[in-house]
């Protein structure tokens, strides 16, 4: 789908896809995969706490995606200076938002690079945008998986196309934040009491922008 938005007076056209994702608080006593499970499998529980599917968007929580009518098996991604670039503009302009908000910066955390690396590495072999996609590990085991030990964790998707990787995944993170109650479940993830955050940017073969933000924040 098809949107236009405007940037330093220039109208810019890409498509642009986006999901959204939020496990709640679980106590020391409470830190089984089962619980994570149905926090994140049951689908009432996660429309209360992500937003809905926009005019413009598709949230992948909602189970609201639908397939493109032409699919093509992407090239294999590439890391490059201008992904790198772009992992550290989102960072910086995640941190610009909360500030803005009056809350505290997020601190780089490399297990949920590695998670969310891992993730955008499984929807580009697919070509698809969600939060789970078959066989793969649900967000609380995917992230238990690279050693962090956490009290609640949500992630942040999206994919696009039509800029370079910066221009592309700054402006699917402004989207994100832009968004208003109460369709506004990416930007509470990035408002969020978390204090961890990975980034993970990757451009694709046929030059889609793949987007993935982890939140976290360890238990204590």
């Amino acid at each position: 789908m098809a949107r236009i938005v405007r940037f330093f007076g220039c109208i810019v056209l890409f498509v642009v896809m986006v999901g959204c994702i939020s496990v709640p608080t679980r106590s020391k006593v409470a830190q089984t995969n089962q619980v994570v499970q149905v926090s994140v499998h049951t689908h009432k529980v996660v429309d209360l706490q992500s937003a809905q599917c926009h005019a413009q968007k598709m949230l992948c929580a909602t189970n609201k995606l639908t397939q493109p009518t032409t699919k093509s098996v992407p090239a294999a991604p590439t890391t490059t200076t201008s992904v790198t670039q772009a992992v550290q503009a989102v960072f910086a302009q995640i941190n610009q938002q909360r500030a803005g908000a009056g809350l505290p910066a997020l601190t780089w955390s490399t297990q949920l690079v590695q998670s969310a690396h891992n993730h955008n590495l499984v929807m580009v072999a697919a070509d698809q945008l969600s939060h789970q996609l078959p066989d793969e590990a649900d967000l609380g085991t995917r992230i238990t998986r690279t050693g962090l030990v956490w009290s609640s964790v949500a992630e942040n998707i999206g994919t696009g196309t039509g800029q370079s990787a910066q221009s592309m995944a700054l402006a699917l993170n402004q989207s994100m934040f832009a968004e208003q109650p109460p369709d506004d479940g990416h930007r509470l993830n990035i408002l969020s009491q978390n204090t961890l955050i990975g980034v993970d940017v990757i451009v694709d073969g046929s030059g889609r922008v793949w987007l993935t933000e982890d939140f976290g924040r360890p238990l204590s």
